[in-house]
């Protein structure tokens, strides 16, 4: 379960990112 919660919490950070770099451009 821990796991599984720390590769949601990375990949809404990746998620967050994209968008981040996106709304930059």
């Amino acid at each position: 379960v821990i796991k599984h919660l720390a590769l949601v919490n990375s990949n809404k950070k990746g998620i967050s990112a994209s968008i981040l770099h996106h709304a930059i451009r």
